[in-house]
């Protein structure tokens, strides 16, 4: 089994065992990355939306692609899910002076969550964003990215690629996935880094579900690139051949 498919199946076990990150990131990127995959992570974030959601904050991030699907797909939400979402953000922002605990400060959230940002809570969710842009390399990628869904021109952060390590160097090549430039260096030294953690039938360290989906549409966003290089070039070659 090839990696790409491996990461689809992890986050499909996690997501089924119901672990909310693991179902909001499936979401999103087969929304955005793997149209095959789609069907399967969308049922599943039903069957999350079914059992009381606004329990746990740590929630939120689903709760967020679940309300940033609903205008993009049949997908209903539960009853009062405005007021309930808005009210979970609200309680998450009275925690972010703790420093600790809090799902506004996880980048395994905060992506996702600004994806569906409250109109009344925008002010503060932005500036919070252009606050947190720090710490280690792929949390300022995370809190910039986030930030750069609501202002595009937001800068993104560089790096040396000899001062990253396994998180980091996941969270860079999502980043450029994401521009649309593949670095081969990069997605080289990525796979040989994430060899430590696949497959996960072997003893050893657990990749972050979070981090296996950003691995996972880095990988989607590169084969989808080669598939349009190919087809670009046997354009080219069908275009010569009828220029002969």
């Amino acid at each position: 089994m090839d990696l790409r498919r491996w990461l689809e199946k992890e986050l499909l076990r996690l997501a089924a065992q119901g672990e909310a990150t693991a179902i909001g990131w499936l979401a999103l990127v087969a929304a955005r990355s793997e149209k095959e995959l789609f069907p399967r992570s969308l049922a599943l974030l039903r069957r999350f939306l079914q059992d009381d959601p606004f329990r746990y904050h740590r929630n939120a991030g689903a709760l967020a692609v679940a309300r940033w699907l609903a205008d993009r797909c049949k997908l209903a939400l539960p009853e009062d899910f405005e007021r309930r979402y808005e009210q979970l953000l609200e309680e998450a922002f009275g925690l972010v002076a703790l420093r600790s605990a809090c799902v506004l400060l996880d980048a395994a959230q905060i992506y996702l969550i600004a994806h569906a940002v409250p109109e009344s809570l925008k002010p503060s969710f932005l500036a919070l964003l252009r606050q947190e842009r720090q710490g280690r390399p792929y949390r300022r990628i995370i809190f910039a990215e986030a930030l750069r869904l609501h202002e595009p021109s937001a800068e993104r952060p560089d790096f040396e690629l000899d001062r990253l390590d396994t998180q980091d160097l996941i969270a860079y090549g999502w980043q450029h996935a994401l521009e649309g430039r593949f670095n081969q260096t990069l997605l080289e030294r990525t796979l040989l880094a994430s060899g430590h953690y696949y497959p996960l039938s072997k003893k050893g360290p657990v990749l972050h579900p979070f981090l296996q989906a950003l691995l996972l549409e880095t990988l989607l966003r590169y084969e989808r690139h080669l598939a349009l290089q190919d087809k670009s070039r046997v354009r080219s070659l069908d275009a010569n051949s009828r220029a002969i």
